[in-house]
C-alpha cells in the first residue's frame, strides 16, 4: 500500500514538473526578462494570462496598475514561475484575479530602521521622486542607497556598476536599511563572502586545511555575470576568480581548476573554472618521467620525446610511444599527483565494436568535445547528431544557443 502511494506521489510530481514549460510556447509575445526584457506588457500592448513581465501595483513607485493585462486580468507579483520555468524569479505575470491578488501586501518593518530617509540622501527607492534605478553606472550610489539594477534582477542589468567602489547591488535588501523603502528595492551594500576552507591533500600525509576570506567581490564572476571573457592572458585572474580556460589565464603560479568555482561562491555557474593554488604534494621517489601539468614546467610528452604508458600530459597519439594512444582525463588512475585534466598514454582498446562510454571518438565523428575540437562545435548553423558535442545549451548559463 505504501509503495503504491509513493508511486502515485511520484507520478503527480512528474506531472507537475511536466506542466511547467522549460521554454516559452510558440507564439508567446511576452516571455519575461530572460527573453524580451522587463515590462513587455504595457497599457498600449497588454498581455494574456501567463505572459509577463507586467508593471503592477506590487512593483511600487510609478506603475501601470493592472492596465498591462487584458480584460479582467491582474498583474501578479513574482508569480511567473508558476507558468513556466523559463521565467525569471522576479517576473510578474498577468493572471486571473483571486482572493490573494485582492489582498493588500503586508508592510514589513525591521525594528531599529529609520522611518524616513536621512537628510541629503540622494537615492531613496521607488517610493520617492527618483524612482527605480536611481543608482546607475554614471551616478553610482553609496552604501544603503537604492534602487540599483543588479545581477539579481536578470535580463539586461548594470551588474554592480551602480554602486560605488567595491560595494555590490543586493536584491530586495533595502528594507534592512530603512522602513521607507519598497520591499522590491535593491540597495548597495558591502560584499559578504563566506569563509572558504581549502583542503590540500598530500599523499602520505594528513590533509592540510587553510582558509581564504574574500574581503571584496571578485572581479571575474563567471558566465552568469561576465558578458565576455574575463580571465585572459593579458588580464589574468587571481585565486577564486573565473571562468578561466587555461593556466596562463591565472596570475603567477596559480592554475586553472575544473568546475570548481562553486567552492568560492554560490553565484558562479556549476561549469565555471576558477584559478587556484597548486596543491602541495609529495612527488614519488621513482615513477614516470612525465607527471602532468602540476609537476612538469613545460611540455613533457612530445613527438620528439614521446611518453610511455601511464605518462602524461599528452595532446595526441603522436606524443605516445609505439602503438599507444593518448587517453582523456585518465591520468588520475595512474597517480594522485596528476591533474584531473591530464591525459596519459595507454594501450589502444582491443574491442572492435564501440563500447560506451567511449575512450576515443568514433571514426568520422565531426564534433568530439573540447578535448578534440573546441567548445561550441555544435552551432545553430551547423547542428550536431546525437552523441556529439560540445553544444552551448541552457545549462551553460549566460548567452547560450538553447
Amino acid at each position: 500500500m505504501n509503495a503504491a502511494l509513493g508511486f502515485l506521489v511520484l507520478v503527480l510530481l512528474f506531472d507537475c514538473i511536466q506542466s511547467q514549460a522549460l521554454e516559452p510556447p510558440e507564439g508567446q509575445r511576452c516571455s519575461g526578462r530572460n527573453f524580451q526584457g522587463r515590462r513587455c506588457c504595457t497599457p498600449e500592448s497588454p498581455c494574456n494570462e501567463g505572459e509577463g513581465d507586467c508593471d503592477g501595483p506590487g512593483d511600487g513607485g510609478g506603475h501601470d496598475g493592472h492596465l498591462g493585462c487584458k480584460g479582467e486580468l491582474v498583474c501578479g507579483s513574482n508569480n511567473c514561475k508558476k507558468y513556466g520555468l523559463y521565467f525569471h524569479e522576479k517576473d510578474d505575470c498577468c493572471e486571473k484575479p483571486s482572493a490573494n491578488s485582492a489582498k493588500t501586501p503586508q508592510v514589513k518593518y525591521i525594528p531599529g530602521t529609520p522611518l524616513e530617509p536621512p537628510p541629503g540622501q540622494r537615492c531613496k527607492g521607488r517610493n520617492y521622486d527618483q524612482g527605480r534605478r536611481c543608482c546607475t553606472p554614471d551616478n553610482p550610489c553609496d552604501e544603503k542607497e537604492g534602487d540599483c539594477d543588479g545581477p539579481g534582477d536578470g535580463g539586461q542589468h548594470d551588474g554592480h556598476s551602480g554602486c560605488k567602489g567595491t560595494l555590490v547591488c543586493g536584491t530586495n535588501n533595502c528594507k534592512k536599511f530603512g522602513a521607507y523603502y519598497h520591499e522590491k528595492d535593491d540597495c548597495c551594500e558591502k560584499p559578504s563572502s563566506p569563509l572558504i576552507e581549502m583542503v590540500t591533500r598530500n599523499p602520505g600525509r594528513k590533509p592540510v586545511t587553510s582558509s581564504i576570506e574574500f574581503g571584496v567581490t571578485p572581479r571575474c564572476k563567471g558566465r552568469n555575470f561576465d558578458k565576455a571573457r574575463c580571465c585572459t592572458g593579458g588580464n589574468p585572474c587571481v585565486e577564486g576568480e573565473g571562468d578561466c580556460e587555461v593556466d596562463n589565464e591565472c596570475s603567477g603560479e596559480l592554475v586553472c581548476g575544473n568546475n570548481n568555482c562553486k567552492d568560492f561562491g554560490s553565484f558562479f555557474h556549476e561549469k565555471d573554472d576558477c584559478c587556484v593554488r597548486t596543491a602541495v604534494m609529495l612527488e614519488p621517489v621513482s615513477g614516470p618521467r612525465c607527471r602532468g601539468r602540476d609537476v612538469d614546467k613545460g611540455r613533457c610528452c612530445t613527438r620528439d620525446n614521446p611518453c610511455v604508458e601511464r605518462e602524461g600530459d599528452c595532446d595526441g597519439d603522436n606524443e605516445c610511444s609505439g602503438n599507444l594512444v593518448c587517453g582523456n582525463n585518465n591520468c588520475k588512475a595512474f597517480g594522485s599527483f596528476y591533474h584531473p585534466k591530464d591525459d596519459c598514454c595507454i594501450k589502444p582498446p582491443t574491442k572492435t565494436t564501440p563500447s560506451f562510454p567511449l575512450t576515443e571518438p568514433l571514426p568520422g565523428q565531426r564534433c568530439s568535445g573540447r578535448n578534440f575540437n573546441q567548445r561550441r562545435c555544435c552551432t545553430p548553423e551547423n547542428p550536431c547528431d546525437e552523441g556529439e558535442g560540445d553544444c552551448d545549451g541552457p545549462g551553460d548559463g549566460g548567452g547560450h544557443d538553447g
